[in-house]
């Protein structure tokens, strides 16, 4: 009976159709034809560098889930070298953060990118988020980010599968009392657990419990008297939520 390495390589094969030499999608295809040879050798270590950096979304989600499969049954673990956090975010289950080709941060992927974290606070200021599909459907998603269940657009994924998502700090919006009559589907009760200032902005901390960052002006922390252990509430809508890995 084939391993799981060899049914993984002829998975990555089966999802790339012949591309016509010299088509935008020849590079793609390269990409996943050497990933499967690489794999048909069953290797006990892969070292996998940008491998989906010229694959289109939909191409680098079916083989990130082959990733996941080949993990998960076959043990075989993988060094992925990325520049895209919603990737460390799906594959990683631990990461280094090198900058000048030394090591600055290590640990796990969501306490690095998570706010305040080492590995966010050098990103921009986005929320990475790595959730596990509750439901989906015509109306949206719902993602269940470890404690704090949230409203999505449509996920296109089945219940029980991982998703990142992507929150810009700019859209929450803080209230110190529960809003009503409004079109934003999350109203998150939350506790501020830290403020950090910048030259330009405020960024705000707030455990959900999951953690989300919030980035405001200095009129708006003094005219709301926002501080460490406020209890608050965000608004959000739905269709902030972008799904990116």
């Amino acid at each position: 009976m084939p391993g799981p390495t060899s049914r993984l390589a002829r998975g990555i094969a089966l999802a790339t159709p012949p591309p016509t030499r010299g088509s935008s999608a020849w590079g793609r295809s390269a990409s996943r034809v050497a990933l499967a040879r690489a794999l048909a050798a069953a290797p006990d270590l892969l070292l996998l560098d940008e491998p989906f950096s010229a694959l289109d979304p939909a191409a680098r989600e079916h083989l990130g889930s082959l990733l996941l499969e080949l993990q998960a049954g076959a043990r075989v673990p993988f060094l992925h070298v990325t520049h895209d956090p919603a990737e460390a975010l799906r594959l990683g289950g631990a990461m280094l953060v090198l900058e000048a080709g030394r090591v600055v941060a290590k640990g796990t992927p969501t306490a690095l990118l998570a706010p305040g974290g080492l590995a966010s606070d050098r990103l921009d200021a986005t929320n990475w988020l790595r959730g596990t599909v509750v439901a989906d459907g015509d109306d949206g998603g719902r993602v269940d980010l470890g404690g704090t269940v949230v409203l999505t657009g449509r996920l296109h994924r089945a219940p029980g599968k991982t998703v990142v998502l992507a929150l810009p700090a700019e859209e929450p919006i803080i209230a110190t009392d529960p809003a009503r009559g409004t079109s934003a589907r999350n109203i998150l009760a939350g506790e501020i657990a830290a403020i950090v200032a910048s030259a330009d902005a405020v960024d705000v901390i707030v455990a959900t419990p999951a953690l989300l960052r919030v980035r405001v002006t200095r009129a708006a922390v003094s005219d709301l008297h926002l501080a460490k252990g406020l209890k608050i509430f965000l608004l959000v809508k739905a269709t902030s939520f972008r799904v990116v890995g």
